[in-house]
């Protein structure tokens, strides 16, 4: 049986109503006296713990009410509890195996420095999508790709296109050039070579039926912002759960609610990739530690995301090359280049080793990847 299996005998058969009002709220002091609550997710965290706790080795790091918010992930999509392991399990095994420029295993570093524990580190990759349940299901798990996201877009009015990209603007705080908005074809050309998504500037309400808008509107959400916006919302409520998770005294719980708030880094994504170039010495670690461990989550956050979407249309070298590029690419629009590169090289140097039989094309992509890795390995920091 797989610990997926495992998990979903953990569901009964009816969702008490008060966790149904919790997952929707994500208001874990308000349940705090409620007797019946507190029976049931009683029983939930223990079967939760029976399932999982061994093999993911929880139990060293997971404190307070942690066991309660993920079996409360669990009621609200499981899909979102695996991600969550998954995430953690890549992440610990990563930090164990990278080499950093200077010789030192990235796992010891961790350990010698006093912003953050390796266990802090831990526990905000679990807890780092907590913030999903506050977030209406259908918004998470909206099923429309990326694709037809972008048609919707070029199906808007030209005027609609500008709204949308000049409201990005303002949220990020990007500079786009007046030039940018003169004609349809300078707008759509600078939204492919700066790669942002489309998710990014359609109101969501454009892939929603009648109800499904009238819903959301209900739970407070605008059906006029984009599928994208409204799910970034997820990192601030995400710190919101941890901080009610312990004592708000508690410094380590505020640290790990900091580090779960900016997987994504949200608004800050160019700025930071810009202003700490890649370095041959740790140097772009050290000075920017604050910053270097969300980014650890956000890569161990995107490559669960891509190996779980490839398990099973994607074998062998093409597989692990779809997933080196999407890897690469987000690094292009947002997380440190040389966090990036540090973070693919064991695993290009493990294909290395094993002499893996690629076809022309796909020795062809390793050798552009491999070639991106080196580079921002050995980039000198401007004086």
């Amino acid at each position: 049986m797989t610990e997926e299996e495992k998990i979903e005998q953990t569901q009964p058969d009816l969702i008490d109503k008060e966790l149904e009002i919790l997952v929707s709220t994500g208001q874990f002091e308000s349940q705090g006296s409620n007797i019946e609550y507190k029976v049931l997710i009683s029983a939930e965290i223990e079967k939760l713990k029976s399932a999982i706790e061994k093999s993911h080795k929880l139990g060293e790091f997971l404190k307070g009410r942690d066991w309660e918010a993920l079996a409360l992930i669990r009621r609200f999509d499981s899909k979102t509890l695996y991600h969550s392991l998954n995430t953690y399990s890549i992440l610990r095994n990563k930090i164990h195996e990278i080499v950093l420029p200077d010789g030192r295993l990235l796992i010891d570093y961790i350990n010698e420095q006093e912003e953050f524990t390796e266990h802090e580190l831990y526990r905000a990759a679990v807890l780092h999508d907590v913030g999903k349940i506050k977030i209406p299901s259908l918004i998470i798990n909206n099923v429309i790709s990326r694709d037809r996201w972008k048609a919707k877009f070029k199906q808007q009015s030209f005027e609609e296109q500008k709204r949308q990209l000049r409201r990005l603007a303002e949220i990020d705080g990007l500079d786009i050039p007046e030039h940018v908005y003169a004609t349809q074809e300078s707008l759509e050309a600078f939204i492919e070579e700066k790669k942002i998504s489309p998710t990014l500037l359609v109101p969501i309400a454009n892939g929603l039926f009648p109800d499904e808008i009238e819903s959301i509107r209900e739970q407070g959400y605008d059906p006029d912002l984009p599928l994208g916006i409204l799910v970034r919302c997820h990192e601030q409520y995400s710190a919101e759960i941890i901080r009610q998770l312990s004592d708000e005294n508690d410094s380590s719980n505020n640290r790990v609610a900091e580090l779960a708030s900016h997987h994504h880094n949200y608004g800050r994504d160019k700025t930071f990739a810009e202003q700490n170039p890649a370095s041959t010495t740790s140097l772009a670690i050290s000075e920017n530690f604050a910053e270097f461990l969300p980014q650890i989550i956000a890569l161990a956050d995107i490559q669960e995301a891509m190996e779980s979407s490839l398990r099973n249309y994607r074998k062998g070298p093409a597989k692990q090359i779809e997933k080196f590029n999407e890897i690469i690419m987000r690094a292009d629009t947002g997380i440190n280049p040389f966090f990036t590169a540090v973070w693919l090289k064991p695993e290009l140097d493990f294909l290395e080793k094993q002499h893996t039989v690629v076809s022309p094309d796909e020795a062809k992509a390793l050798k552009k990847i491999y070639a991106w890795v080196e580079d921002q390995l050995n980039k000198k920091p401007p004086k």
